[in-house]
């Protein structure tokens, strides 16, 4: 799977694998840390917000910031679906707005355009997480 994510000619241009967003408006950075043991054969970023934003369409549809996939074995692999939120308090967290980015991601981008490799019956999910990474709270 992870070779066909990195070989996939439409997300050519989303492939990370630093996991991270940088604010454009103060160049804050948030970003989640990757095993350093891993290399670019075990696991592949896909940063889904820029898929949709490369389309070039009048509204993309809204996105959580990453897929990630990394592989346990030969054909089983781990995924992570991640949203970044740079807010300074709960208040900003809008929890519907999360929820939606969430669910397009999985409907659209995983289920849909991506079908051929996701759903794969060739590989199997060892486990599927959903983040949101902020400091909301101040932690």
């Amino acid at each position: 799977m992870i070779s066909r994510i990195q070989n996939e000619r439409r997300l050519k241009d989303c492939i990370r694998y630093e996991i991270e967003e940088i604010q454009p408006d103060d160049g804050h950075k948030i970003n989640v840390e990757v095993d350093k043991r891993l290399t670019h054969k075990d696991y592949v970023g896909i940063k889904v917000d820029d898929y949709y934003n490369g389309l070039h369409i009048n509204k993309p549809p809204k996105s959580v910031d990453f897929v990630v996939v990394v592989k346990n074995s030969r054909c089983s692999f781990t995924m992570y679906i991640i949203e970044f939120k740079d807010v300074d308090s709960p208040a900003g967290l809008n929890i519907r707005d999360i929820q939606e980015k969430f669910t397009i991601t999985i409907y659209d981008f995983l289920s849909d355009k991506f079908k051929d490799i996701f759903l794969d019956d060739r590989y199997k999910y060892r486990d599927i997480q959903l983040y949101l990474v902020s400091d909301a709270y101040g932690l």
